[in-house]
């Protein structure tokens, strides 16, 4: 480890993350710099309160972070390396270093953050994995936090086609946060990146949330929302893309709809009005005409059994005994999509009712992980199989 990578851990641990200590500090010196600095250099750029925070030297604690990154093949990357994204630098209060497993962002290619609520509707995690998919194989990277709903569906969009993307995390890298995106997080750890501002094994606290989300919209060229109350933490990551000069996208809430209406809110406010992945296009083609080629992917919700209709109460009195009404003709099947050969192959795999593990379907298809994850993720979008607790699957 170089002597500016343990100065910026020592920067970063001392200062707190999320803080905008050390970003203040970063504006004009570097983290050797501010380690040998004195109260007095300190205070012309922080609070007398602020600055007494980086008059500890002790370099013991950051040590002990390094040792850890390096045992479990975590990346810190500096606010003064070549590394760190440039997007990042304009922002206020930028990382002062970021852990990452797996990649960052490529600088060069157009990105756009997806976030929305975690208890989205079927409709809207088929518009978010029709959006990260279309703008994958248009050209662009995606970005969002690993969080239930809507983020998952993000994520899951660039992978059901073999692309990657990038998660930024409200936690450490190293810690599995929602446990149900565990195959999720194992996926983007080879095939994309995990990326937080937080140091190894800090845990998911909702106050690290927040902050998450000035990164997720500073990586990025624009944000789109897709369903969220207008009280959430994708409206946190909507104002600071507004703050970053960053263009927002806003998928509208249908008029019955009651709960998630903030996207309502942020179009009536200037959000770029958004129900396709051309309006995304038509807003980038003039900046980004060379690197985007459009490209449109639908994923239609899942099919749903209709809920069962109360039973009516009984009569009072019963003045005649009635004649059985004749048995309703079930109705036929709902089709099934049409499915790729190892679709088929991994829908065959289970039996009527049964439940499996993804382990259990890789050995009955021998399909190695990597390309096993996208399949069961495709056929969870197309209403084919269910995810139950615990990373396991069972067909519907």
């Amino acid at each position: 480890m170089s002597d500016h990578t343990l100065y910026t851990l020592w920067l970063l641990l001392n200062g707190k993350p999320a803080t905008h200590r050390t970003g203040a500090l970063l504006q004009h010196m570097t983290a050797a710099e501010a380690y040998h600095a004195d109260k007095e250099t300190l205070c012309r750029y922080l609070s007398e309160k602020d600055a007494a925070y980086f008059l500890n030297k002790d370099l013991a604690p950051a040590m002990k972070v390094s040792r850890e990154c390096e045992e479990k093949n975590i990346r810190m990357v500096c606010y003064h390396d070549k590394e760190y994204p440039p997007s990042l630098r304009e922002i206020d209060n930028p990382p002062a270093m970021l852990f990452c497993l797996g990649h960052l962002p490529e600088p060069n290619l157009p990105t756009v953050g997806i976030v929305g609520t975690r208890n989205c509707s079927r409709t809207g995690a088929a518009l978010a994995a029709t959006f990260s998919c279309s703008l994958t194989l248009s050209g662009f990277q995606i970005v969002s936090g690993m969080a239930n709903g809507i983020d998952t569906y993000a994520h899951k969009g660039p992978l059901i086609k073999g692309y990657p993307s990038f998660a930024v995390l409200g936690c450490g890298v190293d810690v599995i946060y929602p446990k149900q995106n565990e195959e999720l997080y194992n996926i983007l750890k080879q095939h994309g990146g995990l990326i937080s501002e937080y140091p190894p094994g800090t845990k998911p606290f909702p106050g690290n949330f927040p902050p998450r989300n000035r990164i997720i919209s500073g990586l990025s060229d624009g944000v789109l929302v897709v369903e969220c109350p207008p009280k959430s933490g994708s409206m946190s990551t909507a104002r600071y893309a507004i703050e970053q000069n960053r263009t927002l996208f806003a998928v509208p809430a249908g008029p019955n709809e009651r709960i998630n209406t903030g996207t309502n809110n942020l179009i009536k406010n200037g959000a770029v009005f958004c129900t396709e992945p051309d309006d995304i296009f038509r807003e980038f083609q003039p900046r980004f005409a060379d690197r985007i080629t459009p490209t449109v992917v639908r994923f239609r919700p899942a099919e749903t059994e209709e809920p069962t209709p109360p039973e009516p109460p009984p009569p009072r009195k019963e003045k005649k005994a009635k004649k059985p009404s004749p048995p309703k003709p079930s109705e036929p099947p709902r089709p099934r999509p049409s499915l790729s050969p190892e679709e088929e192959k991994v829908f065959n795999a289970f039996s009527e009712g049964e439940i499996l593990s993804a382990d259990d379907i890789g050995q009955r298809t021998d399909l190695p992980f990597h390309r096993l994850l996208p399949i069961l993720q495709g056929l969870e979008l197309a209403g084919c199989i269910e995810p139950l607790p615990g990373s396991m699957f069972r067909r519907k």
